[in-house]
């Protein structure tokens, strides 16, 4: 695991709250482990929340090693000629 290498690691989540059971379980092992990991607010389904994420890892950190995109979602073929907004229309 890249954390446990002494990479910092940003974990996107899409609902950071902390009522969220997923956020403490996460919250929880960063701790018990003594991971450089941090959460990031990620929503794949939407831009501006995307942006938000990115812009505050970039301000953050000044670069990075290592990006794992794991989101879900596939574009493919004629589909790849659309926005993200026109595919979720």
């Amino acid at each position: 695991m890249s954390a446990k290498a002494g990479h910092i690691v940003y974990a996107g989540i899409d609902d950071p709250t902390p009522s969220n059971a997923f956020v403490k379980d996460i919250e929880s092992f960063i701790e018990k482990q003594k991971l450089n990991m941090r959460p990031v607010t990620l929503n794949v389904v939407s831009e501006e929340s995307l942006t938000i994420g990115i812009d505050k890892v970039l301000k953050d950190v000044a670069e990075t090693d290592i990006l794992i995109h794991n989101a879900g979602h596939m574009s493919f073929g004629p589909s790849g000629g659309f926005t993200p907004e026109q595919l979720m229309s």
